[in-house]
Formats: structure tokens, sequence, C-alpha cells
């Protein structure tokens, strides 16, 4: 099921995990009928992301299709936010975001 793969996933990179394994990580809950359980899993794998510097812009898109509006307010601490990830990303704590390599992709496009 959806969560074997999840816990698959985590533990497939013992070294570091990417960008791209969040956007994975939250998309199989895209999906998930209870959206009390869809909420914390998004909040929870974005956390991570965040803790880990490994937000960019398609972590940050896939959180928004999976958090419900209350999740998000209550991660980023307000009330209004905005729906479109190019703009949303210039927002958020900037010590969440990505350090990518010189000359690698910005974390800010798409």
């Amino acid at each position: 099921g959806r969560t074997e793969d999840w816990v698959g996933l985590k533990n497939a990179d013992t070294v570091e995990t990417q960008t791209y394994h969040y956007t994975h990580m939250l998309r199989v809950f895209r999906n998930e009928e209870d959206e009390a359980k869809r909420d914390e899993n998004a909040v929870k794998i974005f956390g991570e992301a965040a803790e880990s510097k490994r937000v960019n812009i398609h972590v940050l898109n896939e959180f928004l299709q999976v958090a419900s509006q209350s999740a998000v307010q209550q991660l980023l601490g307000k009330p209004n936010y905005s729906k479109d990830p190019l703009v949303l990303i210039r927002e958020i704590p900037p010590e969440w975001i990505e350090i990518v390599e010189p000359g690698g992709k910005s974390p800010y496009e798409w």
C-alpha cells in the first residue's frame, strides 16, 4: 500500500534525501482519502524538507496540492498566502530553500 511505498522510499536513500524524493513522498499522499492523515503526512514530509534545506518549487507545489488550506496556514504561520508557488517560494523562510551548486537549477524556478 501507500505507507509501504513511502517507507520504502524513505529507507532507499540512507545517505541524503534529495528534493525529488520529497516531491515523490508528498505525491504518494495526494489520493489519501482521510484529510487528517493526508495533512499530517504532508506537514511531516514538508517539515523534513524544510529542516534539511531541501525545499524547491516542486516540493512546495506538491505540498500545496496535498495539504489542506488550514495545514498550509498552520505550517507557514500566516492566514493568507499565495497559492502560486512562484510567489510563495519567495515568501517562505530562505533557510528552508535548497542550496544549489553554482550553475545548478534555481530552486525558485520550474
